[in-house]
């Protein structure tokens, strides 16, 4: 295994250093997540007001003949509404694997590269999950070609290894992508915030697909006492069905895909596009396989938030 895919060396205050971009990330790493998958339990009923959405999408093309990877600009990134503020009774309650300080240690990257936030706070710090509290995620595996959830693990194995965010997969689920879709589904998931969702859709069933774009992400964010209080409790996303069939069926393909999943969720745990072409987050890329130093920077700042004791 690649050395620049182990964990980082701890640091004396416990957080974990990582190496700049002389040691590159060329292959994916999976590490089982301590935190085992809940099963769905049915609760009284109670739907949370839907949060702030950022809709975006992320048009790729695949080259095949071993010229790489583009990402083209295009994508749906405008969809936004204001934050909710939610009063407590319409909060799920704390989950019982939240913690009252960090599950993972922090984070430090030692070199720096260009980054950005989908969403700041007032005092600056990036909209993102709590670091507090495992970030669920589900899979619905319908129509979803072989080898693609195992992209999908490693890919959220990287995010969670560059940001010091708690990941768990939950069991399989049939909920299929929806823009309106509910935070809180508690016929489905419990009273609880519903996990993230990984599905494939097509054009004919998200417009957002639509031409060249390969997948959507659409993070799901709330505040419940103003703006200092905003941060990411779910999201979903969207696989075109077309282009990951292409992308897995060949060598170079699942890197891409491996890639794109990458981006789509750098945008749920809050990063944005960059102008910096050797980072993931940028728009229109061609040969990096890898995250940049900016990409490392930024994942570390999104997950270096703080915890939240309400639901």
């Amino acid at each position: 295994m690649d050395t620049s895919l182990q964990p980082g060396a701890g640091a004396a205050d416990g957080s974990r250093v990582y190496p700049g971009d002389d040691e590159r990330t060329r292959q994916a790493f999976h590490a089982p997540s301590p935190y085992p998958g809940t099963a769905a339990v049915a609760a009284p009923g109670r739907r949370a007001v839907p949060g702030r959405f950022a809709v975006i999408g992320v048009a790729v093309v695949l080259l095949l003949g071993g010229a790489g990877w583009r990402i083209l600009p295009g994508g749906q990134d405008t969809l936004l509404a204001g934050a909710s503020r939610l009063t407590p009774g319409e909060l799920p309650p704390v989950p019982a694997d939240a913690r009252a300080t960090r599950i993972r240690p922090e984070v430090v990257p030692l070199l720096t590269g260009e980054h950005a936030f989908l969403s700041t706070r007032p005092d600056g710090s990036p909209v993102s999950p709590d670091p507090c509290r495992p970030f669920h995620y589900a899979i619905n595996p319908v129509g979803m070609p072989q080898g693609t959830q195992v992209l999908v693990r490693e890919a959220i194995a990287f995010i969670s290894e560059y940001t010091g965010l708690a990941f768990v997969e939950d069991p399989f689920t049939d909920e299929t992508v929806d823009e309106l879709r509910e935070p809180v589904q508690v016929e489905r998931y419990g009273d609880r915030w519903a996990p993230l969702l990984v599905a494939m859709a097509d054009e004919a069933t998200l417009s957002r697909l639509a031409g060249a774009t390969a997948a959507v992400a659409q993070p799901h964010t709330v505040a419940t006492s103003g703006p200092d209080s905003e941060r990411v409790v779910t999201g979903q996303i969207a696989l075109d069905s077309a282009f990951t069939a292409q992308a897995v069926r060949a060598s170079a393909g699942q890197a891409t895909m491996r890639l794109v999943l990458m981006h789509e969720l750098g945008h749920i745990v809050g990063l944005d596009h960059v102008s910096d072409p050797t980072q993931i987050m940028h728009d229109t890329s061609t040969g990096y396989h890898y995250l940049g130093n900016g990409d490392r920077q930024g994942l570390a700042a999104v997950g270096a938030g703080r915890c939240f004791t309400d639901g």
